[in-house]
């Protein structure tokens, strides 16, 4: 049987309309899937729990149902920090919002971050990701503010550099710099240990990676806050 005109162009038009339909379902599903990445990626990686958010115009908090009352706590120091340390690294507190995890257990937090010393406790990712471990499982409470001070001046250090390459001496004396203003007597004590002992670490070597030995690791953000707080003094 022979097709006239309209017959042979009219499954043409319908294949046409359901190949724009397609193509824009899959235009408006792409962005939704990549603003959820972050969040997708914490339910993959942590089977189990039951993920909640608080979120701000600058901060996304992820916790679980235990460390609700800790994201709150999170929540407010961060805006806070964000506000004072915009005083001394001014124009990058106002990028992208940063997410902030709060891990629920050790394993969790070696899973997200990637780090498996026992005695690291909070992870920078660049410019947009902090992990930490919560403080239920690694100490008081009150140790979460200097622990979100130092992370997140990594993370402003890092958009800072614009790419650039950071000493690590310089990146960590610098977050130490910021996280207290209180007097570190241990540093101290470990500096002069190491000085009359002949130990301490070259800072070229410190330039890209600290040990993983726990003793020495501590030696090593012991050294970078020491020339840190040495440039800012005698240079401002």
């Amino acid at each position: 049987m022979k097709l006239n005109s309209n017959q042979s162009i009219q499954p043409i038009i319908t294949l046409k309309r359901y190949y724009y339909y397609i193509l824009a379902v899959i235009i408006l599903i792409i962005p939704i899937n990549v603003a959820a990445d972050s969040s997708m990626q914490i339910v993959a990686t942590t089977k189990g729990y039951n993920w909640q958010k608080m979120i701000d115009k600058h901060f996304v908090v992820a916790f679980t149902e235990k460390d609700e009352k800790i994201a709150r706590t999170t929540l407010s120091i961060v805006d806070n920090f964000r506000s004072q340390i915009s005083l001394h690294i001014g124009g990058y507190t106002s990028n992208s919002p940063v997410s902030i995890i709060i891990a629920p257990s050790r394993q969790v937090f070696e899973n997200l971050s990637g780090i498996t010393e026992e005695w690291a406790v909070g992870m920078a990712e660049k410019t947009n990701r902090i992990v930490i471990l919560s403080p239920r499982r690694f100490g008081s409470k009150s140790e979460i503010e200097r622990l979100l001070r130092h992370e997140y001046t990594h993370i402003l250090l890092h958009r800072a550099a614009k790419g650039h390459f950071l000493p690590r001496w310089l990146n960590e004396g610098l977050a130490m710099h910021y996280e207290s203003d209180v007097w570190r007597i241990p540093d101290d004590i470990r500096l002069t240990k190491a000085f009359f002992t002949h130990s301490l670490l070259p800072l070229d070597l410190l330039s890209w990676y600290f040990p993983s030995n726990r003793e020495k690791a501590a030696l090593a953000y012991s050294q970078s806050l020491d020339v840190v707080t040495y440039i800012i003094e005698e240079y401002g």
